[in-house]
């Protein structure tokens, strides 16, 4: 019940820094790995327009 929504608390720290260990860490655990690599394609995009 909690590995779902393990993404969720890797929000944060996603985006802080989505190249960081743990946005890597995420986008390869297969559970959270869907919504990790939505996050960090986002903020990457929102980077290079800024």
């Amino acid at each position: 019940m909690f590995l779902p929504a393990l993404s969720m608390l890797l929000l944060g720290p996603v985006m802080a820094n989505p190249n960081g260990v743990v946005a890597q860490f995420g986008t390869l655990f297969p559970l959270t790995s869907p919504r990790n690599k939505q996050m960090r394609r986002v903020q990457k995009i929102v980077e290079k327009t800024t």
